[in-house]
């Protein structure tokens, strides 16, 4: 069996190639969750516009249904 005394560096520089690599990644992961959440949000908005404006509706309708009734009878 053999160990090598000295590698030239070789064994500080893949642990400097980890580090960077992790946090590399971190950095992505983070980005992505900004961006989910923007996304997110973005939806969030625009569903309650589109219950805003379903209600909205409803009641336009509600009114003219009403409207005719009273011009029916």
């Amino acid at each position: 069996m053999s160990i090598p005394l000295y590698q030239g560096g070789a064994t500080r520089s893949r642990a400097r190639q980890a580090e960077y690599t992790s946090e590399q990644q971190k950095d992505i992961l983070s980005d992505t969750r900004t961006e989910l959440l923007a996304e997110a949000k973005s939806l969030w908005a625009i569903y309650h516009n589109a219950l805003r404006r379903l209600d909205a509706r409803t009641r336009e309708i509600n009114a003219i249904l009403e409207a005719r009734e009273g011009i029916q009878t």
